[in-house]
């Protein structure tokens, strides 16, 4: 199997030794992958991405695609073809500044976007395919999108979107299913309505017009690179515009040991989707660094996962609980099967929602894998703390693994502190007192973008409002006990949703478990919990759940109903 130019297209059921491309391989004083020298006085993003082609050519990207194969190309071959994209958007008249969206699956194409934009100069938006087409419009209009990438399997949800939203679109181009052409042309696409002066192209007819020679323009670190949007659970999601400097940093925060720790020697696989807080920035680290990088595309089924890590002897995966519950379940029912996979598959990352200690305990346990608790929100950029194993590390002054019960302590830059949510005043740091939980770090936006959704409480003295209540311990450990808006509040006593839904989801029988609170004429609100049902379980009472939680909550927290439901929605952040 050959990793060629970029023209070729490399298929492969398994992995394949690396091999010394034939064309199109990206050195300094190739004719056709020339480019400016990696280092730069400034924190951008050309300064981290040239670097990765420079010492890590032949480290190979690999995207599944259909049918169990794999499409795969170089570090060498991907920057020459981010500097062809970036050349063809010049050509089409995209300019610095200029916000470009992508509506895409974890692909190749998605990551020269992701490279190519942002060194260009303009601003990469990620746009959560999840959403309703009605938020889907709002943040486009809201953007101003003026270009738009859409993979093909996408077209259908972006054709929901009125045709209002891309009145400031300049170039729609369609990305075909597995890293083709679409096989019925652009005209054969189920296509958004669009004013006439729209131009739509198919990426690789896009990627011709390019020149990889293109050199990237001088850009100032505290420039704009990407423009995410919070997944909006109350209103409208919320604008937050990331810069080169700022993402430079969570890079750098990804690589330390205290975090995620990223090697030359590891193979990634991040299943955190692309269009969510820049999929934690570990696409970057992992170029950055070197690692070899191996891409999901829509292909993200549990079994689909487990064949990527064997097939590409992965070593770190990153993703949202309900990833990890689903890895668990399929490495249950066929351990044997799977076995080829221990020692070698080494650690992951867990965020997006609270994850229970009893996932992380078993996978450390029957897998040897340690799965690193981590915080963030869209507005932290997105790490704002993590924590791992420290075992043997008894200068710590830890008993067991109890710290993983938290989601540690602040990366590198970053400070956190509590406030009585009602006076304004900090709380002491004694791992007992419960309030709202601050941040503030370099890496921390200050304001949303085209300031809107802010309100007094979101930022007060550079100071960001998590809407999360947590405690601290005196060594910085924090705990998140619950979201503010989705603690329940009975007879006047607070009642954990995030603290119910993890007991009761630790229960065998149930696969998801969701606790809201519905009002009450004497106690104002009361818990009551949804559950979906793993795969052959159809019984579930409520005397099971409520004697269940009964060893870990007070009798006036436990659930006063039970609803069993086929399916449990949940965001692609792993949120109810």
């Amino acid at each position: 199997m050959s990793a060629g130019a970029a023209s070729s297209l490399s298929f492969s059921g398994r992995l394949a030794p690396p091999r010394r491309p034939r064309a199109g391989r990206a050195t300094r004083g190739d004719r056709e992958g020339t480019w400016l020298p990696y280092y730069r006085t400034q924190l951008t993003m050309p300064a981290l991405l040239d670097r990765a082609a420079l010492h890590h050519s032949e480290t190979m990207i690999s995207t599944r695609v259909s049918d169990g194969l794999n499409y795969i190309i170089t570090y060498g071959t991907h920057q020459m073809r981010t500097k062809k994209l970036a050349s063809a958007l010049t050509m089409l008249g995209i300019q610095k500044g200029d916000v470009i969206g992508s509506f895409m699956w974890n692909n190749s194409r998605h990551l020269q976007i992701y490279h190519g934009v942002p060194c260009m100069g303009c601003v990469l938006h990620t746009i959560n395919i999840r959403l309703h087409p009605e938020k889907i419009a709002y943040i486009i209009q809201h953007a101003e999108d003026v270009a738009l990438f859409v993979d093909e399997s996408l077209l259908p949800m972006i054709a929901k979107v009125p045709k209002e939203a891309f009145r400031n679109l300049k170039l729609l181009v369609i990305c075909g299913k597995d890293e083709r052409p679409p096989r019925n042309g652009v005209k054969g696409c189920v296509l958004p309505e669009l004013s006439g002066d729209t131009k739509i192209l198919e990426f690789e007819d896009l990627m011709k017009m390019g020149d990889p020679s293109f050199a990237w323009p001088d850009l100032d670190e505290n420039d704009p690179m990407a423009l995410c949007y919070t997944s909006g659970t109350t209103g409208m999601p919320k604008g937050v515009m990331y810069s080169h400097r700022s993402q430079y940093i969570t890079v750098m925060g990804n690589l330390a040991a205290s975090q995620q720790g990223f090697r030359p020697i590891d193979t990634a696989l991040p299943v955190v989707p692309m269009f969510h807080a820049m999929a934690w920035g570990i696409p970057y680290a992992a170029l950055t660094v070197g690692c070899e990088l191996v891409l999901t595309n829509e292909y993200m089924s549990p079994n689909d996962i487990i064949s990527m890590i064997k097939d590409f002897r992965v070593t770190v995966l990153s993703g949202v609980p309900t990833i990890w519950q689903g890895l668990k379940r399929a490495l249950q029912a066929d351990p044997e099967k799977h076995k080829k996979i221990k020692g070698v598959f080494t650690r992951g990352t867990v965020g997006g929602s609270k994850f229970a200690i009893d996932l992380l305990r078993w996978f450390w346990s029957e897998w040897g894998v340690e799965v690193i608790q981590t915080w963030g929100m869209t507005e932290t950029n997105p790490l704002g703390s993590a924590t791992r194993r420290m075992d043997g590390q008894d200068h710590l002054n830890f008993f067991s693994d109890e710290h993983l019960k938290t989601v540690g302590r602040p990366v590198v830059g970053n400070e956190f502190k509590i406030i009585d949510p009602d006076t304004g005043e900090a709380l002491p740091r004694d791992a007992k007192s419960v309030g709202e939980l601050l941040v503030r770090g370099p890496a921390v936006t200050t304001a949303y973008y085209k300031k809107i959704g802010k309100t007094p409480k979101s930022f007060v003295n550079n100071w960001l409002n998590t809407g999360d209540l947590a405690s601290i311990s005196q060594h910085g450990y924090v705990t998140i006990h619950d979201r503010a808006k989705d603690v329940i509040k009975s007879g006047g006593e607070w009642i954990s949703s995030v603290d119910l839904e993890n007991t009761i989801r630790s229960m065998p029988q149930v696969r998801l478990a969701c606790v809201v609170g519905v009002p009450h004429p004497k106690w104002d609100e009361r818990p009551i919990a949804v559950v979906e049902l793993e795969e052959g379980k159809t019984v579930l009472s409520l005397t099971e759940v409520r004697k269940h939680c009964a060893e870990h909550f007070a009798k006036f927290q436990l659930p006063d109903d039970v609803l069993i439901w086929a399916k449990v929605p949940v965001s692609g952040t792993g949120e109810y």
